[in-house]
């Protein structure tokens, strides 16, 4: 995994919002994800093999159990921008 990708897993039902990950792209490994923009009426659902790019910010839904990669947007630094986005406190 570079540092430029992170991968997660996600339990049935589990909810995790993404803050800070503008342009980022949430890919579906596995399972299926429910991806609800901030302040955009237009959600998607991601099947395996599937992604989509982020805005501001996001909430991921996982249907069943779940794995989802997230790729920083280019010119990102290091994978600290990913450590801050998910870890952050809603």
């Amino acid at each position: 995994m570079s540092a430029q990708r992170v991968v997660l897993q996600l339990q049935r039902d589990a909810l995790l919002p993404l803050r800070g990950l503008h342009g980022a792209t949430i890919c579906c490994l596995e399972g299926a994800l429910w991806v609800t923009h901030d302040a955009d009426p237009n959600d998607v659902v991601l099947q395996p093999g599937q992604a989509c790019a982020l805005g501001r910010g996001a909430t991921v839904q996982a249907f069943e159990a779940s794995r989802m990669s997230l790729e920083a947007p280019q010119g990102a630094g290091h994978q600290s921008w990913v450590s801050r986005a998910v870890l952050r406190p809603a």
